[in-house]
């Protein structure tokens, strides 16, 4: 048996600590961890357990999340068949999921590194049950891992849409309608399907004015902040560079 313990401090706009204990047997290994914090002036504690067996499959999660005065749990259990039960009831949509990954701690990131050792340069694309907070939610997301060198890997989500043009006036408007989606970042992965992408072309004094509107992306969405966040990024930089100079830009969220 292997023991290891390690200590981390968020530096994002959340701020926590975390204290992880890890243990290593011939049948699997364990994530013992806490993280302490606060959010708005409440002060958070998270307590998780995780069970992986000798394959570096999931077979068990234990969260306890306590905000404030307020406590809450969530159990989560992975059979041999893949089948997963959260809270003891079983849940068809988490069927194909490996991994689990906690939204409040990166210890659960190292779980699919440690199974699909990746050679350098590798790429692979898993199913995690991805334990979303503060809301304990639970939802089947698509992760990419890519090992860049000996020690440093790159994680990211993946969400993808399709589309189908309603609009087409040559230089001057195209409009998209979202058919499909599946956003790994909110509860209602189809929270985009009947929107629409627009795009309005003009001329200006200082020569071409374009002119981007997700319609139909409203506060009442709960992907509303990232998203308009997100698109100001990708058409007022990404896509304004690639416009100006003809060269490819690289992937904002990779």
């Amino acid at each position: 048996m292997t023991t290891r313990r390690v200590a981390w401090r968020r530096s994002d706009e959340v701020q926590a600590d975390e204290h992880c204990t890890i243990t290593m047997r011939d049948g699997g290994l364990s994530l013992v961890g806490t993280v302490l914090g606060a959010e708005d002036g409440v002060p958070i504690r998270v307590e998780y357990r995780v069970l992986v067996d000798a394959a570096g499959e999931t077979t068990a999660v234990h969260v306890r999340d306590l905000r404030g005065f307020a406590q809450r749990t969530l159990t989560l259990a992975r059979d041999t068949k893949g089948s997963w039960t959260v809270d003891g009831v079983p849940v068809k949509a988490l069927k194909g999921c490996i991994d689990v990954d906690l939204g409040c701690s990166p210890s659960t990131n190292t779980l699919p590194i440690r199974r699909l050792r990746l050679a350098v340069g590798g790429s692979k694309t898993i199913q995690a049950a991805w334990v979303r907070f503060p809301e304990l939610t639970v939802v089947k997301a698509d992760q990419k891992y890519t090992r860049l060198d000996e020690f440093t890997y790159r994680y990211g989500g993946l969400h993808d849409s399709t589309q189908r043009v309603v609009e087409f006036v040559p230089n001057e408007k195209i409009t998209w309608r979202v058919t499909d989606a599946k956003l790994t970042f909110v509860e209602d992965p189809g929270e985009w399907v009947g929107t629409d992408l627009v795009f309005d072309v003009r001329p200006s004094d200082e020569g071409t004015e374009l002119r981007f509107t997700h319609r139909g992306l409203t506060p009442g969405l709960e992907c509303y902040d990232q998203c308009s966040t997100a698109w100001g990024a990708l058409v007022g930089e990404n896509l304004r560079k690639l416009i100006e100079t003809g060269e490819p830009q690289p992937d904002l969220f990779a």
